[in-house]
């Protein structure tokens, strides 16, 4: 994921310190990488696989 998400900041720069943090390259809330819409995923280090379905979120919560 790390590597996914240096790509992301290369490609859209805009995405740094806005969505993701620039040295340690997480996301910053309310942002969020989900897995196949079933998973949230925090760690960089997690090995994504072929066919994995990633989704760059941004959730907020009100009523």
């Amino acid at each position: 994921l790390k590597n996914l998400t240096d790509e992301l900041v290369k490609k859209y720069p805009k995405l740094s310190g806005k969505v993701i943090k620039e040295k340690t390259l997480k996301t910053i809330p309310p942002y969020m990488f989900n897995l196949d819409g079933r998973h949230t995923i925090n760690n960089l280090e997690h090995k994504l696989k072929k066919g994995d379905k990633l989704l760059l979120l941004f959730v907020t919560v009100g009523g």
